[in-house]
This record gives C-alpha cells, structure tokens and sequence, in this order.
C-alpha cells in the first residue's frame, strides 16, 4: 500500500498508522497471517480452471438460501418477534 501500488500512499496513512500504532480497533491485521495463508490457497485453487468454475457455479448456485429478505424476514419473526409493516404503494 505505502508502494503506491493501490493509489496514493498518503490515502492510507491514517488507516496504515493507525493499525501498526497498536489502534486496530476493528482488528484488521488480528488474523492477517491467516488471511494470507488462505489467500495463498485460492491461488492455488484458481490455477485449476475447471474446477474453480464448478466451485464458483455451485457457490452461485447454493446463494439463494442466504438471500437478505430471508435473512431480515426471519430475524423480524424469530429474534424481534415484529410483523410486517404494510407500506403504500410508491406507484399509487
């Protein structure tokens, strides 16, 4: 980042300085290592093309399920224990 490589390093100074001064508050670089030990893997992975198209079309395919109406839906059901909210029609 401080290469200029994803634009200008002085963009990411306060994000920079911020986690390496120990004021990672949102733990960015907590598990980083790890992060770059998968990311390593994916590149593996990515290199055997057919398989990483059958993987990337079963991900697509398996993403209805994790739809954010769903997810909404059920959170207002089962953990706010609300109902709907009938609102008009925009187009009315």
């Amino acid at each position: 980042t401080r290469s200029g490589k994803f634009g200008t390093p002085a963009d990411f100074e306060p994000v920079l300085n911020s986690i390496e001064d120990g004021r990672d508050r949102y733990l960015l670089a907590h598990d980083f290592a790890s992060y770059l030990e998968c990311q390593d893997k994916v590149d593996v992975e990515y290199k055997k093309t057919r398989e990483w198209n059958q993987k990337c079309l079963n991900a697509v395919a398996g993403m209805g399920w994790f739809s954010t109406d769903r997810t909404i839906d059920e959170y207002a059901k089962i953990i706010w224990n609300c109902k709907p909210c009938p609102r008009p029609d925009p187009r009315a």
